[in-house]
C-alpha cells in the first residue's frame, strides 16, 4: 500500500472513531434532571444564588424566571433584562428556588444550561427561541483623538497565577486586574442599559478602576459624575450611541409554576 493511501485510510479511520466517540458522549448526556424541586420564594430577601453546585447539582435561590431563562440560554445574569425579551410581567416579579440533581450526580461540561431549559419547559411550559434583532447599542470608543487614556485605565502587568485577575462590579464601581476591553464592555452594559460593543481597538489587558454616582450614598454621589462622564474623565473612553444586530432570547409564552 502506498504511503499516501495509508495516510488517507488512517485519516478516515480517525474521523470515524472521533464521530463515534462524540455520538457516544451525546447519547450518554442527560436530557433531564433526575430530581428537581421548583418552589416559589416568598421571603422578600435580596440575597440571590444561581448556578451549578457540587455533585451534579443546580441551585437557584430567590431568582426570577427571566434570570433562569437567561442562564438556560447561556446569557450572563447581569444582562438578562437586556437580552431576554417579551413574556408576561410576572417573569420579573415572582421569585423561585430551584434544587436539581443530574442523573448519576454528574453534569457533562456545557450541559447545565440545556438541563435547566428542559426543566423550565416542563414546570413553566416555557416556549422561547433565539433570534437576531436590530436594537439600540453603545459602541465603546477611545475618547481622545490622540488616543491618550485616563488614569483609571493602565496596561496591566498583573501575574494572574498569583493575583486575582478579572473584573469586580457593583453599583457605582467597576474595578479589576488584567481586564480586556471586550470583558469591560460586557460588564458596563447592565449599568449603561444597552448592549455595549468594544470598538476601542485596544488589544492588551488593563487594570481598571472607574467610579460614578449610581449606588453611592447621597452625600458622596453629589460630588461624583454620572457613568458617561466618569468613563471619559477616569478612563479616557466613551459610549457612542448606535444601532446594531443583537442576539436575544424571545419569550413566546410561559405559564405559572406547575407543582413539583
Amino acid at each position: 500500500m502506498r504511503r499516501g493511501t495509508r495516510m488517507l485510510v488512517t485519516a478516515l479511520l480517525t474521523v470515524l472513531i472521533s464521530a463515534r466517540y462524540l455520538r457516544a458522549q451525546n447519547a450518554e448526556a442527560p436530557t433531564r434532571f433526575e430530581v428537581a424541586s421548583v418552589k416559589a420564594n416568598l421571603s422578600g430577601d435580596n440575597g440571590r444564588r444561581l448556578g451549578p453546585a457540587a455533585g451534579g447539582r443546580f441551585v437557584a435561590t430567590n431568582v426570577t424566571l427571566r434570570q433562569l431563562i437567561a442562564f438556560a440560554f447561556g446569557i450572563s445574569n447581569p444582562r438578562s433584562d437586556m437580552l431576554v425579551i417579551d413574556g408576561p410581567r410576572w417573569l420579573d416579579a415572582d421569585r423561585f428556588d430551584v434544587q436539581a440533581v443530574a442523573v448519576g450526580g454528574n453534569i457533562p461540561p456545557g450541559q447545565t444550561g440545556p438541563l435547566v431549559r428542559a426543566l423550565l419547559e416542563e414546570r413553566f411550559q416555557l416556549r422561547a427561541h433565539m433570534e437576531t434583532r436590530e436594537r439600540p447599542i453603545y459602541r465603546l470608543m477611545v475618547d481622545r483623538a490622540d488616543g491618550r487614556l485616563g488614569v483609571g485605565l493602565r496596561p496591566s502587568t498583573a501575574n494572574c497565577t498569583v493575583a486575582r485577575c478579572g473584573l469586580v462590579s457593583a453599583p457605582g464601581i467597576l474595578a479589576g486586574l488584567a481586564v480586556t476591553m471586550s470583558a469591560f464592555a460586557e460588564s458596563v452594559a447592565p449599568f449603561a442599559g444597552r448592549v455595549v460593543v468594544d470598538r476601542t481597538g485596544l488589544e492588551q489587558a488593563f487594570d481598571i478602576e472607574v467610579k460614578w454616582a449610581d449606588g453611592a450614598s447621597p452625600a458622596v454621589a453629589a460630588d461624583m459624575p454620572g457613568l458617561f462622564t466618569a468613563l471619559r474623565e477616569q478612563l479616557g473612553l466613551k459610549l457612542e450611541d448606535a444601532r446594531g444586530p443583537v442576539d436575544v432570547v424571545v419569550v413566546d409564552s410561559a405559564s405559572p409554576l406547575t407543582a413539583n
